[in-house]
């Protein structure tokens, strides 16, 4: 798959990145020129053309062609059966799978500390990247929670597609931006990623239709 593809260039360009350490500018950086030579195409989180909107996400270099994985929407993972009734008090970054499953991508407050406390409970972070909590996070993909929604009728220009992953290697695994709530070792991993319905070029926002498929 794409989403692979990219994990493993991250793992073999950068094989033994500790996630508990504060990154440098210069890795960052590194990750960024990596990510772009190889997907086509750089995203920066700025404010949204739509006013009073708060920030959005775009397309700053190249372009992206159709069905193309453009971006992740990070969070913690909550099974149907779980409680996220304080997590989910005032909380715009709640998505809701079709089959019930939540992903919580706030990044600050009760959300970050559930995130923080579930990801150092797993061993994190050798089994997720933790810099999505951060302005600037290691990987530019993994922002898709500041994706707007769009501005009229017909003009999303990504759509929310989740599947599950099953034994991801560890060294892959450590790139997604992901903690679940609760883990049950028979249960695979969710992922939501946004793919591309047109073409999306330098300078254009991400708009979705916020449709879980």
């Amino acid at each position: 798959s794409q989403l692979r593809a990219t994990l493993e260039a991250l793992a073999s360009q950068f094989p033994t990145i500790d996630f508990r350490k504060t990154l440098t500018v210069k890795l960052r950086d590194r990750a960024y020129d990596l990510l772009e030579k190889r997907l086509g195409f750089k995203l920066v989180r700025k404010p949204s053309s739509i006013e009073n909107c708060g920030r959005g996400i775009f397309v700053e270099k190249g372009r992206i062609p159709p069905r193309t994985v453009v971006s992740l929407y990070p969070g913690t993972i909550y099974n149907p059966w779980d409680s996220i009734l304080l997590q989910s008090i005032g909380n715009q970054f709640i998505l809701r799978c079709r089959d019930g499953v939540i992903v919580d991508g706030n990044d600050v407050r009760l959300s970050r500390r559930v995130h923080r406390s579930c990801c150092y409970r797993d061993l994190a972070p050798a089994v997720s990247d933790l810099t999505w909590l951060e302005e600037n996070p290691f990987n530019f993909l993994n922002m898709g929670q500041y994706v707007n929604n769009e501005p009229g009728q017909r003009l999303h220009n990504v759509q929310y597609v989740d599947f599950d992953i099953y034994k991801w290697p560890v060294r892959l695994r450590k790139f997604l931006p992901y903690a679940v709530y609760s883990p049950h070792r028979d249960l695979p991993l969710r992922v939501v990623v946004l793919v591309s319905v047109r073409e999306i070029v330098d300078g254009e926002e991400l708009f979705s239709a916020y449709v879980s498929k």
